[in-house]
C-alpha cells in the first residue's frame, strides 16, 4: 500500500536522462509494474487495508524504483504509451492508498477498546505514582469516555490539566484524541463534574 507522495510527473517524464533500448528490459519493466498496480489496488479495497497493515506494506523503494523504471521507459518510443498509462495508474493509486490507509486507521482507533482501557489503568497508575489519588476508567459502549474521580479535582485544577497556558491543549489532552477518546469527564466525587469534549481536528 503506497504512503509516500508521488514523486513522478509529467516533468519527470520529459527531463529524465534518455536511455539506450537495449538497455532497458521493457518487457520485464512492464510486468513488473502491472504486478504492482495490481497488488495496490487490491490493498488499497476496504476489507483488505487492515490485512495490510498487519501483513506489511508495499515498501516504498519498490514503487520508487518501478515508477523510475517507467519514467525512463516513457522516453523510449517502443513502451513510451503504455509505461505513461501505467505510471499515472500507479500514482492514482497512491492517493487511493493514501485515503484508504487513513480511514483504515481512523476506525482501528475506534474499534481499540481494550487499547482504551489499558490506558486507563496505565494513567491511573501514572497519577498514583505522582501522588494523586486519581481514579481513572475508560466508559461507554467504545469505552470512548475517559472518567477521572478526584476529591480534590477544581475547576482550576481541571484547565491546568488540560491547558498549557496558552490556550492550547496538552500533550496529555492530545494523547487522549489520538487514542479515540471523545470526552474526558472529571468528578471531585461530591456531585461536580467538568466535561471535556476531544472531537477530532
Amino acid at each position: 500500500m503506497p504512503s509516500s507522495p508521488a514523486t513522478a510527473t509529467t516533468s519527470n517524464v520529459a527531463t529524465a536522462p534518455p536511455l539506450n533500448a537495449n538497455k532497458l528490459d521493457a518487457g520485464k519493466i512492464l510486468a513488473d509494474a502491472r504486478a504492482l498496480l495490481r497488488r495496490m489496488v487490491e490493498d488499497n479495497r476496504p476489507k483488505i487495508v487492515g490485512q495490510a497493515l498487519k501483513e506489511g506494506l508495499i515498501a516504498k523503494d519498490e514503487i520508487a524504483a518501478t515508477k523510475e523504471n517507467l519514467v525512463r521507459l516513457a522516453l523510449v518510443p517502443s513502451g513510451a504509451a503504455e509505461a505513461k498509462k501505467l505510471l499515472a495508474q500507479i500514482e492514482k493509486a497512491e492517493v487511493a492508498g493514501k485515503a484508504a490507509m487513513k480511514t483504515a486507521e481512523a476506525k482501528w482507533v475506534v474499534d481499540d477498546v481494550s487499547g482504551r482501557k489499558d490506558y486507563a489503568k496505565r494513567l491511573e497508575g501514572n497519577f498514583l505514582n505522582g501522588g494523586f489519588d486519581v481514579t481513572v476508567t475508560a466508559v461507554g459502549v467504545k469505552a470512548t469516555t475517559l472518567k477521572l474521580s478526584f476529591v480534590l479535582f477544581s475547576r482550576p485544577f481541571v484547565y491546568k490539566l488540560t491547558n498549557d497556558g496558552t490556550d492550547h491543549e496538552t500533550e496529555l489532552v492530545t494523547t487522549w484524541r489520538s487514542l479515540g477518546f471523545k470526552k474526558a469527564v472529571f468528578a471531585d466525587g461530591y456531585g461536580t463534574t467538568w466535561t471535556l469534549k476531544l472531537d477530532a481536528r
